[in-house]
Parts: C-alpha cells; sequence; structure tokens
C-alpha cells in the first residue's frame, strides 16, 4: 500500500508520530517568532523502489540537515529546505541577508542549530511515548539529492521490511505550504517495535 488508510489515524504509529509534530511544530514556532508551523503530512508504507513517488522535489538538489535519533530504538531525521524560501528564513533569524553564492558560517550554525531544536522535540516525544532513551546525534549539513540520501537512510529498515514507513512533516508560513519537509525513517529496532504496539493495540479493541 502506499500510505495508511484514515481508519489507521488511531493507531500507535501515527499517535507517536502525530504528538512528536506537534512538540516539534512548539519548538519550531518559537525559534521562528511565531512565522513558521508544522504538520504532520502523512505516515507512507511504501516499497523502496516507489520512495520518489512520496517525496517531492527528491530528485532535485536540496540543503538538507541530518541527525540520527540514536538509542535502542532509533532511526534518521531528515530535514529538506527549498533554497528559495530557505534565504528569508536564515535572513529572519540570523538578521543577516544571504549571499547568493554560498551560505555562510552564521547561516550554516542557524541551520544546524533549527535541526538541533527539532530533533531534540522529536527524540524527546520518542522517549516520552516508547520508554525507551533515544538520542539526538550532532547534525550534519550537506547538500545532495534527497532521494539518494533517503534511500540511505532507509537501508536498516529495509534488510527487515518490504515495506518502508516513514513519516513527513510539512511546513507552513502564514497558511501557505513551503516546500519544505521533516522526514523521519525508522531504524529496523524502531520499525519492530511500531508494528508492535500497533498489533497489541489492535488484539486488545
Amino acid at each position: 500500500m502506499s500510505g495508511f488508510p484514515e481508519s489507521s489515524t488511531s493507531s500507535a504509529t501515527w499517535r507517536l508520530f502525530d504528538a512528536a509534530t506537534r512538540a516539534t511544530a512548539d519548538r519550531m514556532t518559537t525559534w521562528s517568532g511565531g512565522a513558521i508551523s508544522l504538520e504532520l503530512d502523512g505516515i507512507v508504507c511504501v516499497p523502496m523502489h516507489e520512495l520518489f513517488e512520496h517525496v517531492p522535489g527528491a530528485d532535485r538538489l536540496a540543503t538538507l540537515v541530518l541527525i540520527e535519533a540514536e538509542g535502542d530504538i532509533g532511526g534518521i531525521l531528515t530535514l529538506l529546505f527549498d533554497d528559495a524560501s530557505l534565504g528569508k528564513f536564515l535572513e529572519r533569524i540570523s538578521g543577516v541577508p544571504v549571499s547568493s553564492e554560498e551560505l555562510s558560517e552564521l547561516h550554516e550554525s542557524v541551520l544546524m542549530e533549527t535541526g538541533n531544536i527539532l530533533a531534540s522535540a522529536f527524540t524527546g516525544t520518542i522517549c516520552e511515548q516508547s520508554g525507551y532513551l533515544v538520542l539526538p546525534s550532532p547534525p550534519t549539513l550537506l547538500r545532495d539529492y534527497a532521494l539518494s540520501v533517503l534511500e540511505q537512510a532507509s537501508f536498516d529498515q529495509a534488510m527487515t521490511h518490504d515495506q518502508l514507513v516513514l513519516s513527513r512533516t510539512r511546513f507552513e508560513k502564514d497558511g501557505e505550504t513551503l516546500d519544505w519537509q521533516l522526514i523521519f525513517v525508522p531504524n529496523s529496532a524502531m520499525r519492530a517495535w511500531l508494528d508492535e504496539a500497533d498489533q497489541t493495540q489492535t488484539t486488545t479493541l
């Protein structure tokens, strides 16, 4: 299947990622001075070869911040920015205009701190919901094709599952959707935990 049905919005997996998104949204709203909000865009369940169909702009070069959620369960959190709207965000946070050539150390620092803030909220919610200790790694900033990065992030889960599960979060400014995304790909250990949590909920209904 290409995604979770509407009935799955009550699943343990959906509730976890919805809670993580809301916690992350609160941090982003504070960090951006109320300019930017986040909404859970959905949970995708898809084979690796169809991943590109569910990540808009996956075939374009993008600015990305990668953070690993480390612990007994975890995964890879990927923050993707569209360059057209990225400059305005960086200027708003730093107070310094962005060069048309490349990002300054200050602007790179803003991106890394944005990743830190969002990952801290996201992994903190996983800890609260799962009971496991899950901590964010230091962020990595890179320019690459989003699809290539996400495929690499999915390899661990793909070793044990034909269908990959990942969550997508969209960014909004003044009610309009930005071409930014926050994508979390669980590792195989977290995928097993999610499957068990969903199965346990189903059998107790």
